[in-house]
């Protein structure tokens, strides 16, 4: 019972820290760039630190969700709700590191001259992060309420 409880707390906390970590980003983004240089010069510095953060919190999350399900038995022992947010936690992690990631690349390369590919890179950088948010959103529901 008490590895249970831990496992649960260091998920939550991971949780929250891996949803803390990206929720402002985007809008910073979109405002650095449009105050242009010298502004843009430390975007990479926070965008890498906030991608860090999350992506540690995100192992941790997917990790302490694991030890979790298997302290209850293994799948075969959870709702359904538990399987339909882990796979939406596993579209995150492709998401983040198959679309935001090589967004951000590219945008991190335009910083440095005009920036109106920035721009343009900024405003799907928010989009895929507002779809990231979203699905959060359905996970956090998911494993909150018995469906």
């Amino acid at each position: 019972m008490l590895t249970f409880l831990i496992l649960k707390m260091i998920h939550l906390l991971s949780i929250a820290t891996w949803l803390g970590a990206g929720l402002l980003i985007s809008g910073d983004v979109r405002r650095t760039i449009e105050r242009g240089k010298p502004h843009t010069d430390l975007l990479p510095e926070r965008v890498k630190r906030s991608g860090k953060i999350a992506l540690i919190a995100g192992i941790l999350t997917l990790g302490t969700g694991l030890g979790l399900i298997f302290n209850m038995g293994g799948f075969a022992n959870v709702r359904p709700n538990i399987h339909i947010g882990f796979g939406l936690v596993l579209v995150m992690f492709v998401l983040r590191l198959g679309l935001i990631g090589p967004t951000w690349r590219k945008m991190e390369g335009s910083l440095g001259g005009d920036l109106a590919e920035a721009r343009r890179l900024a405003g799907r950088f928010g989009m895929l992060h507002g779809i990231e948010h979203l699905l959060w959103l359905v996970v956090l529901v998911l494993m909150a309420f018995r469906l």
